[in-house]
């Protein structure tokens, strides 16, 4: 009941898990209530230090914690939990809780053992990093091996982020090299094919001139005979008809010979019926 009181003027405290960090703080791992001096807090929550006297005023103001010194104006001041029975519950609370704070201090305090003493032990994942990140602000100061240990675990977070993104660049750049050889290979493919429609035009424009010229000589040749049929028969009115329209024809047949070389075949073929 007090904690929910609490968290009506000290909600960011609460529920980042400060307020359950400061007063685990008053109670040793023994569970016993133990006395903090002014300067102890101040340095033990030195990153907290805009917000501090304000949770220690709203911890005295619902008896969760005291001051010893109060009475006494020669004295430090100091901070102690109200009751001694508070410290068992509190410890527990503190053990179990979820918060982001007591589960950001958990991994810190069990990663920070291999850096004591100067030792250099695995940094941080990127999990328990954004763990510990998360609950900075819910939990003591840092200690200076604790420090180390986020010092390297950030460095090493930035190596693996430098190899992740070289790996992707490097993905990225095959990706763009296959796609270019795609590319470079379908525009062959569509040259090749162009190639050979070119060609084969030119085969059937050669064949279709070749046919013209052979055209043109048999057109030539029906109409020298028409010629020289009609001037033999000139007064044969009938078979002047006849020369008139077969020369009319072989005229057409080689207008036509080149661009229509079947029309002109069968332009031929009647003139030379005409005869």
């Amino acid at each position: 009941e007090q904690m929910a009181a609490l968290r009506s003027t000290q909600s960011a405290a609460v529920d980042s898990g400060l307020a359950l960090d400061l007063l685990a703080f008053h109670a040793t791992p023994l569970s016993t209530a133990e006395q903090r001096t002014l300067a102890e807090l101040r340095a033990t929550y030195a990153h907290q230090a805009m917000s501090l006297d304000g949770l220690l005023a709203a911890c005295r103001d619902l008896y969760l914690l005291v001051d010893p010194a109060e009475n006494r104006p020669d004295a430090e001041p100091a901070s102690r939990l109200a009751h001694d029975t508070l410290a068992p519950l509190i410890r527990q609370r503190f053990e179990s809780s979820e918060k982001p704070g007591q589960r950001a201090r958990r991994i810190i305090e069990s990663r920070a053992v291999d850096w004591e003493n100067g030792k250099v032990g695995a940094p941080l994942d990127d999990a328990d990093l954004a763990l510990v990140q998360a609950g900075k602000q819910g939990m003591r100061t840092w200690q200076p091996d604790e420090n180390r240990l986020m010092e390297a675990s950030l460095a090493a977070q930035a190596q693996r982020k430098a190899e992740r993104e070289r790996q992707y660049q490097e993905r990225l750049e095959a990706a763009k090299r296959e796609q270019a050889e795609r590319e470079a290979r379908a525009a062959a493919d569509a040259r090749a094919e162009q190639e050979q429609k070119n060609a084969g035009k030119l085969r059937r424009r050669a064949v279709s001139l070749a046919l013209a010229l052979v055209m043109a000589l048999i057109l030539a040749v029906v109409a020298g005979f028409l010629f020289y049929d009609a001037y033999k028969a000139s007064s044969n009115v009938a078979q002047l008809n006849r020369v008139i329209q077969a020369q009319r024809l072989a005229a057409e047949g080689v207008r036509v010979v080149e661009d229509r070389p079947q029309l002109a075949l069968l332009l031929a073929v009647e003139g030379a019926r005409q005869q």
